[in-house]
């Protein structure tokens, strides 16, 4: 029941960064799939109000993150070998450390700044790289890959026209207010939406690992939509492949 591309995923490793709600649901949804070694990374902590959006629920309040998901993958896909480290890896040195033994890296953590840093290390260290985030609270989803020649460098997508600019919203509309404990902001984002962004993410990652790339190397849905096009109409924003 992990689906046709079980066998294939079997023999591959994904690094994820980020065990918040989408990157919770991301890592349990890649080991559901048959992906055969998981290695999350995240140094924060469970916490009560975590449980609405997370794949965890109460019982794991006050466990590390990357434990919590690897709790629940051992549950749902015990043929997966998952680890949880808990850093937050910021020097060339320590991103490396954590994606060299990667056959793909998955950001989920939605801090630009680190994204920037995993696709400079990827590319020079010839490892997969796909990232996704919510933006404009959930109303919207991006997934970028930089994977294979021909993908343009995600440090390096200043053309608009072929990557538009997620235009910002109303001040709070993505985030609350912060919450006691967490190091990052709370995003607004429903749970509907957190599901559907790591379906997309994950969707994405396994297009990847089975090489069939039938994917573009940026996908954008808009599960809500926003006055600004072409985010104006709810579906797919995406450039065909």
């Amino acid at each position: 029941r992990a689906g046709p591309d079980a066998t294939a995923l079997r023999k591959c490793r994904a690094t994820v960064f980020g065990a918040g709600a989408l990157g919770g649901h991301t890592a349990t949804l890649l080991a559901e799939s048959g992906v055969g070694v998981v290695d999350i990374v995240d140094p924060d902590v469970l916490l009560p109000g975590n449980v609405v959006r997370h794949v965890s629920g109460h019982s794991m309040v006050g466990a590390p993150k990357a434990h919590a998901v690897q709790a629940v993958i051992a549950d749902h896909a015990p043929w997966t070998e998952a680890s949880g480290a808990l850093e937050g890896p910021r020097t060339r040195k320590e991103i490396q450390e954590r994606i060299l033994p990667a056959d793909i890296v998955v950001d989920t953590t939605g801090n630009e700044a680190l994204v920037r840093s995993l696709a400079i290390v990827a590319q020079d260290s010839g490892r997969r790289l796909v990232t996704g985030a919510l933006y404009r609270g959930g109303f919207i989803a991006r997934v970028r890959r930089q994977a294979i020649p021909g993908d343009t460098p995600i440090h390096q997508r200043d053309d608009l026209a072929r990557y538009p600019l997620i235009p910002a919203g109303p001040e709070g509309e993505d985030f609350a207010s912060a919450q006691l404990g967490c190091s990052a902001p709370v995003n607004n984002a429903p749970p509907s939406a957190v599901a559907a962004g790591a379906s997309l993410i994950t969707q994405v990652a396994i297009d990847v690992m089975t090489e069939r790339l039938e994917f573009a190397d940026e996908v954008i849905d808009v599960y809500r939509a926003i006055p600004e096009p072409p985010f104006h109409q709810v579906g797919r924003v995406g450039r065909e492949r």
